[in-house]
């Protein structure tokens, strides 16, 4: 399995936003593949980012590596501009306890 870092991808044209992780379990498969169904419809590509590691929104694996526990904040970035709804989408997979 490959981690990407931060550091080893340009992400200076990607549009930020910030989700909360407030489920009790943190990111699990569920939340983890409720989070890639809802990334895949942008038009554009997803990562995610806790620290620096970072994951693409496509990969269940890579989601899952991020250690996103109850309270962690991770980053989003949006390749074009930020989708609002999916936003709030995402926000609300990582605070639900499947």
């Amino acid at each position: 399995m490959i981690t990407i870092h931060l550091q080893d991808i340009v992400l200076d044209a990607f549009e930020k936003v910030t989700i909360d992780v407030g489920s009790d379990h943190g990111i699990h498969c569920r939340n983890a593949a409720e989070l890639i169904k809802i990334a895949a419809r942008y038009d554009g590509r997803i990562y995610f980012a806790n620290g620096d590691n970072l994951a693409d929104a496509g990969s269940l694996m890579g989601v899952l590596t991020l250690e996103a526990y109850k309270g962690t904040i991770l980053d989003v970035y949006f390749e074009y501009k930020i989708d609002e709804q999916i936003h709030a989408e995402l926000q609300r997979a990582v605070n639900t306890d499947y």
